[in-house]
């Protein structure tokens, strides 16, 4: 099984039977992609979009652009219908804006299918300003507004990184492909997403940690 496709970015020549796996780019190796939402038309549907779809490929929980970015609302259901890849190194990033006393919500899942997405992690911004994800369940402090969120992803090493607003808050042994991220309204309230990237390129997986070194708990290898 693969991509029997020779003009495809994962074309496997020792597969004999097309998965339907096969992607393609101008550039297999240095694959960017991105989408800020500002030349999107007022009430677009994501899902007619080329970079997303809804979690059910129907027009449950679609979302429509608004002002130049997306709102998340609850039960609002979306997915990115990238590649899935599964070797490389990438770096997802997106403004993730949540309001005073607000919540917030995304995961990112190894297959790209819906129907079997193998959750990698969840990630929870709680009204309180406290997050974590379900890989450890460790707490971290976000502040409201506008939130820039990264994950950095390095597959051929398993590692992964989740930084806000640039701080390191947690690092992990990443398992299987990069399938996707999906935007679900599983809080009470609503949010927005804007300037959203994946691409490829180098990694630096950081290590959490207080870096201030006259604390206590100062940690001479924190990034």
């Amino acid at each position: 099984l693969g991509c029997t496709d020779d003009t495809a970015c994962n074309f496997n020549a020792d597969a004999n039977l097309d998965d339907g796996s096969c992607w393609y780019a101008e550039d297999c190796d240095n694959y960017c992609v991105t989408e800020d939402f500002d030349e999107l038309a007022e009430g677009t549907a994501l899902s007619t979009t080329d970079l997303f779809d809804t979690w059910t490929g129907d027009s449950t929980g679609d979302v429509f652009i608004s002002n130049g970015q997306v709102t998340i609302n609850p039960t609002d259901d979306i997915v990115t219908t990238a590649p899935v890849f599964t070797e490389g190194s990438y770096t997802v990033a997106f403004d993730l804006g949540v309001d005073a006393g607000g919540s917030a919500y995304f995961n990112m899942g190894n297959s790209g299918d819906p129907s079997n997405w193998q959750w990698e992690f969840e990630a929870y911004f709680n009204s309180d300003g406290t997050g974590y994800t379900t890989q450890s369940y460790e707490s971290w402090n976000y502040e409201f507004g506008t939130i820039w969120v990264q994950v950095l992803i390095d597959l051929d090493n398993g590692l992964a990184s989740l930084e806000i607003n640039g701080n390191c808050v947690e690092t992990w042994n990443w398992t299987g492909g990069l399938g996707g991220v999906n935007f679900y309204g599983a809080t009470n309230d609503a949010y927005t997403i804007d300037n959203f990237s994946l691409c490829a390129g180098d990694v630096a997986i950081c290590i959490p940690g207080c870096t201030d070194e006259t604390a206590f708990n100062y940690n001479p290898d924190a990034t």
